[in-house]
């Protein structure tokens, strides 16, 4: 199952590297030798000579580390910082934040009876004057919230759209992306 799931990983991390090329992340020269390195890679899955080395936990990790011995130790660094990488799990309380929880303030308002146009200009007018006092407690009724996500309604879009999408074009353009052509 792993070295089904490899060629798909391969694919992924292709369209990865070519989206942070078209907005300028990597630039033509840096994306070149991960194409290569990725079709290297993708080509071993597809042959058979691709194999889940004991020491790495999942398939992302093989990859990786098949890209680090292809393209040397910057992709070994990068891995590093993205494991080191923590999340502040009280970032919400720290007061350069107040301002996000003014959605809430204009919604609580709205729900008493207040247009909708007022109560933001309300909370406004109490930001600007440096009275606003965050209520950090979610009430989340809006559509969209995890008060109300609105599964139904999204299940129907969903299908709409992948009713709409052109699955062959994307079989055809992957082929591309993996052939290079």
């Amino acid at each position: 199952m792993d070295e089904y799931l490899a060629a798909h990983d391969v694919i992924g991390s292709l369209a990865h590297i070519q989206m942070l090329n078209r907005i300028g992340l990597l630039t033509d020269e840096e994306l070149s030798p991960l194409q290569t390195a990725l079709r290297k890679i993708y080509t071993q899955t597809q042959d058979g000579t691709f194999t889940l080395s004991e020491n790495v936990e999942d398939i992302h990790s093989q990859v990786e580390g098949l890209l680090t011995e292809e393209l040397g130790e910057c992709l070994e660094m990068t891995t590093y910082m993205l494991g080191a990488a923590t999340i502040k799990k009280d970032l919400l309380n720290d007061p350069k934040y107040d301002h996000l929880f003014s959605v809430e303030a204009v919604n609580r308002l709205v729900q008493t009876g207040v247009p909708f146009r007022d109560a933001y200009k309300q909370v406004g007018h109490s930001i600007e004057a440096g009275t606003y006092l965050p209520e950090r407690t979610l009430n989340l009724t809006h559509e969209g919230s995890m008060g109300r996500l609105c599964n139904s309604e999204i299940a129907a879009q969903y299908q709409l759209i992948r009713d709409r999408f052109p699955f062959q074009q994307i079989r055809e353009q992957l082929a591309r992306l993996l052939t290079g052509g």
